[in-house]
């Protein structure tokens, strides 16, 4: 969760893992892969599962406590479970290829199904730092006019909009996917990405600016009274913009090599 960020002022564009699949369904907001692997309930309402390296996901919003069913999509029936952490002393009953526990606090569990990948569970509480969306002093940037479909570049909306913000102004991202560029923070704003909403690096590399042996993503320097809250994702997008840089090599003022981690999930 970006909670707890405000220390980190900047994020570096670099090699993110890519996962190779071939599942034809996607998260109609991250655009990740929707798991063949499970699927879950709580509540009796259907989450999404979503696939990233080498685990499934399931993250969903907090309302109450209930049931969690998690079903192998294979049909095999489960002969061995467990639900970590193992201190909690979770147990789960299996009926065929169905496991059931009760959830009855929104914290976050890790499932193992005999050889299967990891299944993680998140329940994301409700923010005690969620903006006030009616405060003059709150800028929601899809009203601004910023694409959330992923489709079109944002950079020069999103700089010009935190070049202007008050002091202590926020700016809000809802959810949905935001192509930008290099951007630069300040200090006295507050920079808060709701649930399933994705600031994601431009994979054009001329939209991002460089220093030395990398690429700047999102910035912060010399500020002060700066903060990056939500629950939402910043994904710098370091392998497409390092594959665009690679063919723009001659135009492009990026050495070979040196290519920082970037960070991707909350």
């Amino acid at each position: 969760m970006l909670h707890a960020l405000a220390a980190i002022v900047t994020l570096l564009v670099g090699s993110l893992l890519v996962t190779s699949t071939s599942h034809a369904a996607v998260h109609p907001v991250t655009g990740d892969p929707i798991s063949t692997t499970f699927t879950v309930e709580v509540a009796g309402k259907s989450v999404p599962v979503t696939v990233y390296d080498d685990r499934d996901f399931a993250i969903f919003q907090w309302e109450k406590p209930g049931l969690v069913r998690i079903t192998r999509q294979d049909g095999v029936p489960i002969t061995e479970h467990r639900i970590r952490p193992v201190r909690m002393g979770m147990v789960g009953k299996v009926q065929g290829n169905v496991l059931e526990f009760q959830m009855d606090q929104p914290k976050p569990w890790i499932i193992n199904l005999d050889k299967t990948r990891k299944l993680v569970i998140v329940p994301k509480v409700a923010d005690p730092d969620f903006p006030d969306l009616l405060s003059p002093l709150v800028f929601d940037v899809k009203k601004l006019g910023a694409d959330s479909t992923g489709q079109r570049d944002n950079t020069e909306l999103i700089q010009k909009t935190i070049d202007t913000l008050p002091q202590g102004g926020t700016l809000y991202f809802p959810a949905g996917v935001y192509r930008t560029g290099s951007i630069n923070l300040k200090s006295d704003m507050t920079l808060y990405l709701d649930h399933d909403a994705v600031l994601k690096g431009s994979a054009d590399h001329k939209q991002h600016q460089f220093h030395t042996s990398y690429l700047y993503f999102v910035r912060a320097q010399k500020t002060q009274n700066l903060k990056i809250l939500g629950n939402g994702i910043i994904d710098a997008n370091g392998h497409d913009v390092r594959q665009a840089c690679k063919r723009n090599a001659t135009s492009a003022r990026s050495p070979a090599g040196a290519w920082s981690s970037s960070t991707r999930r909350t």
